[in-house]
């Protein structure tokens, strides 16, 4: 995995360089077609920039448990304040009476507050620079489901990631594990409840982007938080049935209990999650999970021009050099 983020040089703050009218116009999505992905992929410095991201994270968070972190820095509990505010806003807005199951509409009325109060929302912290504003709305607004589609999926998840590559790559916040067992674990609870407070559709043909339905990377952090810890905590094999009582302390026995808890009502793990079961069964330690899910994710997700055209490109995960 590659180590270092920006090329192997010290993450520094670069804020400062961005002029006070940069606009959100300025945020763009530029996949339309197969050359797209392919320039996507080969040639755009946001591609690399979520790869490397991605894997550092990975390599940081190793070996980390929850149970462990130490008290947050104000700069995380900004985002952790960020993420309460828009589950507070959810929790204001009541689902409406519909004929259909799924897709409740008052998740559009939903998304209109987020928009209305986002700025706000950033704006209250004086660890945010005035010109990471434009980048971080474009993320943050994509980063709870689509609000014409009323669905959610890997993609908005890469929206929140980009999110905290952001604020990561400016220096507005330090690399760290707290930013996945706290951070996007936070995030990950405030989905479940928008999700399933308005019937969200998963993104794509029944969730084919999801090994949950609408997740990829919490489990590759949870995989990568598992390396090394197969005698004294659990081997993959037996993540099932040791998954509750680790919950607390691991990200992949608490996003699967979720699944346990939601889809394995009325069928067996296998059947209801098998790409995950077949992970769990055939590797013989985290480390092989972990690399399974990062090949995954480039090819399933970051790969996939249905989920990947809707990505944003900004200043900081630009489209070109």
């Amino acid at each position: 995995m590659t180590q270092t983020p920006s090329g192997g040089s010290s993450i520094l703050p670069r804020a400062h360089i961005f002029p006070h009218s940069f606009s959100m116009a300025e945020a763009t999505k530029r996949i339309r077609d197969e050359k797209d992905m392919k320039h996507f992929q080969d040639s755009s410095p946001a591609y690399k920039l979520l790869i490397q991201y991605t894997e550092k994270l990975c390599i940081m968070v190793k070996g980390h448990m929850h149970s462990d972190e130490e008290p947050l820095k104000p700069e995380y509990q900004f985002v952790l304040d960020v993420l309460t505010s828009v589950q507070l806003i959810a929790e204001s807005i009541e689902p409406i009476q519909q004929p259909m199951r799924f897709g409740n509409k008052a998740f559009r009325v939903f998304h209109e507050d987020l928009r209305a109060d986002v700025d706000d929302m950033l704006r209250s912290s004086a660890v945010i620079n005035e010109g990471l504003i434009p980048d971080l709305t474009a993320y943050l607004l994509d980063s709870f489901g689509n609000p014409v589609r009323i669905d959610y999926g890997t993609g908005h998840e890469a929206a929140f990631l980009a999110f905290l590559i952001v604020l990561m790559e400016s220096g507005t916040i330090k690399m760290s594990p707290a930013i996945i067992l706290v951070v996007f674990r936070k995030y990950i609870a405030v989905v479940r409840f928008i999700t399933s407070r308005y019937t969200i559709e998963p993104a794509g043909s029944h969730g084919v982007w999801g090994l949950d339905d609408y997740h990829h990377v919490p489990f590759l952090f949870g995989a990568a938080q598992l390396i090394g810890h197969e005698l004294d905590i659990c081997s993959p094999r037996q993540i099932l049935e040791k998954a509750d009582a680790l919950a607390e302390d691991s990200v992949f026995a608490y996003c699967i209990t979720h699944i346990k808890a939601t889809k394995c009502k009325y069928a067996p793990f296998q059947e209801v999650a098998p790409i995950l079961h077949d992970l769990i069964s055939r590797m013989d330690n985290w480390t092989l999970v972990c690399y399974g899910l990062m090949q995954m994710y480039k090819s399933e997700v970051l790969g996939k021009k249905p989920v990947m055209q809707h990505f944003y490109f900004t200043k900081f995960l630009r489209w070109q050099d």
